[in-house]
C-alpha cells in the first residue's frame, strides 16, 4: 500500500507529510514541557499561598486569644472584688447579656427598683432589650 501511494502521489507528498509530522511531534513536545512547567509553578505558588494563609491564621488565633484574655471579666463590677469561677464561698451569676457578677452583689443590685438593668451595659435583665434588637 505504501509503495502504491508513493508511486501515485510522488515522493514530494510523503516528504511534506514527514516534515509536517516531525514538526508536529516537536511542537507537541514543546507544548507539553511548557504546560508541565506551568503546572509545577502553579503548584508551587499554591503551596506558598497556603503556607502564608496558615501563618496568618495562626497569628490571628494568637491575637484573638490575647484580646479575649485582655477583655476577660476578672472582677465583679459591683463590689470590685475578683471573681473566682467555681469557688463555693462566693457563687457567680451571669446575666442574659453575658456579664458576670457575684450572686449576692447582683441580687442586691436588681432588688432596687431603679436598677433592673445590667450595671455594665444597661441591658434589661428581663430580656426585652434583646427582643427589641431582633425586631428592629
Amino acid at each position: 500500500v505504501l509503495v502504491y501511494l508513493m508511486e501515485v502521489t510522488g515522493y514530494e507528498a510523503f516528504r511534506a507529510f514527514g516534515v509536517s509530522y516531525v514538526l508536529w511531534v516537536v511542537l507537541s513536545f514543546a507544548v507539553g514541557r511548557y504546560e508541565t512547567e506551568q503546572r509545577r509553578l502553579a503548584s508551587m505558588e499554591f503551596d506558598s499561598f497556603q503556607r502564608r494563609q496558615q501563618k496568618k491564621a495562626a497569628a490571628y488565633r494568637e491575637t484573638k486569644a490575647e484580646a479575649d484574655d485582655a477583655f476577660a471579666q476578672r472582677e465583679c463590677s459591683i463590689c470590685l472584688e475578683e471573681l473566682h469561677m467555681g469557688a463555693p464561698s462566693r457563687k457567680t451569676a451571669e446575666l442574659p447579656c453575658g456579664h458576670r457578677f457575684h450572686e449576692g452583689c447582683i441580687r442586691s443590685w436588681l432588688v432596687r427598683s431603679d436598677h433592673q438593668r445590667c450595671p455594665i451595659c444597661r441591658r434589661a435583665t428581663g430580656g426585652w432589650d434583646r427582643v427589641l434588637e431582633v425586631v428592629f
